[in-house]
């Protein structure tokens, strides 16, 4: 049986590698094309979808683990005003990061491309 450290320890090296897996093969070619795994040729955008869902659920297990350290934090936090005039600005200011982000990346135009030629990368997979 591994100690918490542990369990927490191998849980962000997971997060981390699936991470990195999905923004290298999101920043690559924006996810078009093919790299060699093991001899094998895999699609950057399957390799990419793989490594979201894989993150996606690294991260629910995350919050899952650290649930009662989360909602003692932000009752804490709550309780003072100054902290949660920043915890407000944090969310408003991700929120409005993402959604700047979206209009940025939006797949209209030509092979997906969103304004001023920005977007998710060249013709799509056939």
């Amino acid at each position: 049986m591994h100690s918490v450290r542990e369990t927490n320890y191998y849980l962000n090296t997971a997060l981390f590698v699936a991470g990195l897996v999905c923004l290298l093969t999101g920043l690559i070619h924006g996810g078009h094309g093919s790299v060699s795994v093991l001899g094998s040729a895999v699609s950057l955008r399957w390799l990419h979808t793989a490594a979201g869902y894989v993150l996606g659920g690294l991260v629910a297990l995350h919050l899952l683990l650290h649930a009662r350290w989360i909602g003692a934090a932000t009752r804490a936090l709550l309780r003072q005003r100054g902290k949660l005039v920043l915890f407000l600005l944090v969310i408003a200011v991700t929120l409005a990061g993402l959604y700047l982000l979206a209009q940025g990346l939006s797949p209209s135009g030509p092979y997906g491309l969103g304004p001023g030629g920005r977007g998710f990368g060249g013709p799509p997979d056939r």
